[in-house]
């Protein structure tokens, strides 16, 4: 199932958006502003403005994808009851992904963005947010990290193999030993203060005091480890 934004010129019945729902889309009406908390659950935008004269709706069009362009939607739909070579240009370049207009069956038009949608849907499922446990959750599209507090915080793609390694090993922790072979691919030797430094850095961003750090535990000479149940 997937989850649609949609934008309607007029709230008029649509046969393009009745093939979604028959294909069990679920569709989010939006309104001015796309709710910041709701983007990253849609898996697209629709446009919907096969309703009324395109070129009387070209300004409110550009509008809504500049708009959008701050938001994290990945796939944006226009649908049209007419348009021009000129207009299609405009809103693909203003980050429309595909241009529909009545030249296209309703049918069609569903199979072609079902088709866009089910690898997204599939990929969202498996990895966009993988658990953690205590509300934290890994982002692997783009090496975030989500707190308790809904906020997100980017890692580096370094401080984000760190902690997807330290996940791994669960409540065994790793040594320093190990984890430096396994983000520079060799021997520490006397370069420990490159994991440590690494560990500060993270803890910066992810814990309200480095001092006494809720997730990221020190192993006293040993090496570091995620406190118990941070991760499922």
């Amino acid at each position: 199932m997937s989850t649609i934004g949609l934008y309607q010129y007029e709230n008029s019945y649509s046969s393009y958006i009745e093939v979604l729902k028959e294909k069990e889309c679920t569709f989010y009406p939006l309104e001015k502003e796309l709710d910041k908390d709701k983007q990253t659950t849609l898996e697209a935008v629709i446009l919907d403005h096969s309703v009324g004269n395109s070129g009387e709706s070209l300004g409110k069009i550009c509008e809504l994808l500049f708009r959008l362009k701050e938001s994290e939607v990945p796939l944006i739909f226009i649908l049209l009851q007419q348009s021009t070579p000129m207009e299609r240009l405009i809103y693909l370049q203003l980050g429309a992904t595909i241009v529909f207009d009545n030249q296209i069956k309703p049918n069609e038009f569903g199979i072609i963005v079902s088709n866009l949608l089910q690898p997204r849907v599939g990929l969202r499922q498996a990895v966009l947010e993988e658990k953690v446990g205590s509300g934290l959750q890994l982002n692997v599209y783009n090496h975030s990290i989500r707190l308790e507090n809904e906020q997100e915080v980017l890692l580096t793609p370094l401080e984000y193999k760190l902690v997807s390694y330290l996940k791994s090993k669960k409540e065994q922790g790793a040594t320093y030993e190990e984890i430096y072979q396994v983000l520079w691919q060799q021997e520490m030797g006397n370069q420990r203060y490159r994991v440590a430094n690494l560990v500060f850095l993270i803890r910066t961003k992810i814990e309200k005091s480095t001092a006494h750090p809720k997730y990221l535990k020190t192993i006293r000479t040993i090496g570091y480890v995620f406190c118990s149940g941070c991760f499922e």
